[in-house]
């Protein structure tokens, strides 16, 4: 996951702010094919690589009291598991 915009930790405290969070141009994250989804796949686990871009939201003085995006993390295979 690649940091772009600030990215600095603040002693792990740079998401303790965050109240809300919104992925967009979300590409990829295809469900398994209905064909591999029986009961022998119960409790297993399906890969399915994904982009996307997340926005991070804090209180601020911005518009409506939300600040302006701080941080974008982009990257392809983001929120692979």
């Amino acid at each position: 996951m690649a940091a772009a915009g600030g990215g600095q930790s603040h002693g792990g405290r740079v998401l303790s702010r965050v109240t809300s969070i919104q992925r967009i141009h979300t590409e990829g994250g295809l469900a398994p094919a209905a064909n591999t989804c029986d009961g022998s796949a119960s409790g297993k686990e399906s890969r399915s690589a994904y982009a996307a871009d997340y926005y991070f939201y804090a209180p601020g003085h911005g518009r409506a009291g939300v600040a302006p995006p701080a941080i974008l993390l982009e990257g392809p295979g983001l929120g692979e598991t």
